[in-house]
């Protein structure tokens, strides 16, 4: 085992011996999902209710983008839906990208729908749920990043007519 994965694993066993400060666990959590250490599957799930919103945020994101757990999927539908945190909300949308991408699974896409649909919603939480859609419909890296770089305007970008499409139940 070469000594990075070493040094991994003793500070896995730090987080679950409650040794890390607070304000190096997010990073060390980043970095056990950026080296695809799942042996952390089970700590970093403790961690989806904390109540640190960046400890949330970044617990479901390498579960989902690192770590493609698909069981996560109700996770990040509550996320979405509920999360206090708008950052988290907006990851909450983006993990649904992930785990459901390419596929047009139709109840993520109804459930996206309504976010963006609902004008009470926070605007990022609607912007997020409409970029996830586009991936669930039919992933385009170059259109996500655009609307990265130069923002989403409800407006003006998105294909209502599209949109209205998934709110209606099947």
């Amino acid at each position: 085992m070469d000594s990075f994965i070493v040094e991994l694993h003793r500070r896995l066993r730090g987080i679950q011996q409650g040794e890390i400060a607070h304000s190096e666990l997010y990073s060390m959590i980043h970095q056990l999902g950026e080296a695809g250490l799942t042996d952390a599957r089970s700590t970093i799930e403790q961690f989806l209710g904390h109540e640190d919103p960046q400890l949330r945020y970044i617990a479901l994101e390498v579960l989902t983008r690192h770590f493609r757990c698909d069981e996560h999927w109700h996770t990040a539908k509550g996320f979405l839906l509920k999360d206090s945190d708008p950052d988290c909300r907006r990851m909450g949308a983006s993990a649904l990208n992930i785990l459901k991408r390419n596929t047009q699974d139709w109840e993520t896409l109804h459930i996206l729908a309504q976010v963006v649909c609902n004008e009470e919603e926070l605007t990022t939480a609607r912007e997020a749920a409409y970029i996830a859609m586009l991936g669930i419909i039919q992933f385009n890296p170059q259109q996500q990043f655009e609307l990265s770089l130069r923002g989403l305007h409800l407006e003006r970008d998105v294909d209502w007519t599209m949109v209205k499409s998934y709110l209606n139940k099947k």
